[in-house]
């Protein structure tokens, strides 16, 4: 198991730096090969070895660095963005009284269409306050209006999402 394992990784790492950027010369456009998979089966055919230290070898496919340093980080980068980003104080031109704290899902809301159900995630509640009634509003990540319940009073608003729910003044 251990050769058939290398052998793959082998495979994958020569495919990847040698043959693609072969091909790409010879077509004259880009030719990606299998980044990562070869060291990733190096690892796996030396950790089922008693020498598990060897697979530090994977790292001679550096993708797998490129992900550990590069993919990793940006994606906890991005995350934090989006956790500390401010709400607006209008949205559709109506002021927001009241919202809600980032949560990657609060709740989800499925759209049925012909081929497929989409379901869309509410990452923020806002109250909005337009002619004497108020607007529960589910927003997305992008503060994109998902749905919209109108309600006489604030606290219906409130009262019709979840009970643990932190508000916040605007």
């Amino acid at each position: 198991m251990f050769f058939i394992l290398l052998f793959i990784g082998l495979f994958f790492l020569f495919i990847t730096y040698a043959a693609a950027p072969i091909e790409s010369r010879v077509k004259g456009k880009f030719v990606s090969g299998m980044p990562g998979f070869g060291g990733l089966f190096i690892a796996l055919a030396f950790l089922i070895t008693p020498h598990k230290w060897l697979a530090i070898l994977c790292l001679a496919d550096w993708k797998i660095l490129y992900f550990f340093f590069i993919v990793v980080p940006n994606a906890i980068l991005h995350q934090k963005e989006i956790k500390n980003r401010p709400l607006p104080q209008k949205i559709n031109n109506e002021p927001i009284i009241m919202r809600t704290k980032y949560k990657h899902n609060y709740n989800e809301i499925f759209e049925p269409n012909k081929n497929f159900e989409h379901v869309h995630a509410v990452c923020y509640y806002a109250i909005s306050e337009s002619d004497r009634t108020y607007a529960l509003l589910s927003l997305d990540v992008n503060f994109k209006i998902l749905k919209k319940d109108y309600f006489h009073t604030v606290e219906k608003c409130r009262d019709s999402v979840e009970k643990n729910i932190k508000w916040i003044y605007m």
